[in-house]
């Protein structure tokens, strides 16, 4: 005599399916929230590196500033600096604009995917340009990342404030994780690269 399957083995069995296909589908998800974690860690410390050169050998395009030292070896490069690789227009630099910016050229090893997202967007910003909070301030900070995936820059000076122009001693990268949650600074997911130079 053959025997059919019953209802109730047919429901258990569809049952334990959709058990391991969510299990596989929250487990994929896992695993690339990981991969785009990575990514963004693995861009942030390459700026950070790229950062340090610029701290070595100094702006490679800036021939003059208002301020003689802004642009030398020994500091990172302040808010007007990032604002001027990018190509905006600087009053007091020389030359005062340069189109299309020369941030790789300014940080050595960087290239535009290390200011993209995982998803492909540039996301490269300054914590803060005008009317700025001590460095480290968390509204600040947050108000930089805007609600958005973003690499934010935080140039700081030796009495701890953002730095906007020249001897900036050192600097905080900042990122968001999605895998790791904790609140730092007020912050869900926060992770801080710091400058060597400190």
């Amino acid at each position: 005599m053959n025997r059919g399957f019953t209802v109730v083995e047919i429901l258990v069995t569809l049952v334990i399916m959709a058990i391991l296909l969510t299990l596989g589908v929250v487990s994929m998800r896992s695993v690339q929230a990981s991969a785009r974690d990575q990514e963004r860690q693995s861009d942030v410390e390459t700026i950070a590196r790229g950062l340090e050169q610029r701290y070595n050998r100094g702006n490679p395009v800036i021939t003059a500033t208002t301020d003689p030292n802004e642009a030398k070896a020994g500091s990172y490069p302040g808010v007007n600096e990032m604002i001027h690789m990018t190509g905006d227009f600087r009053s007091g630099y020389t030359p005062d604009t340069v189109p299309g910016g020369y941030l790789y050229a300014a940080l050595p090893g960087t290239s535009p995917g290390s200011f993209s997202n995982p998803a492909g967007q540039n996301i490269w910003t300054i914590v803060c340009v005008w009317a700025c909070s001590p460095a480290g301030n968390s509204a600040q900070i947050s108000s930089a990342f805007g609600g958005s995936d973003k690499y934010v820059y935080e140039p700081v000076d030796v009495n701890g404030n953002i730095c906007c122009c020249g001897n900036c001693n050192s600097f905080n990268l900042y990122w968001k994780s999605e895998t790791d949650s904790t609140v730092v600074n007020g912050i869900a997911g926060l992770k801080t690269v710091k400058s060597l130079h400190r």
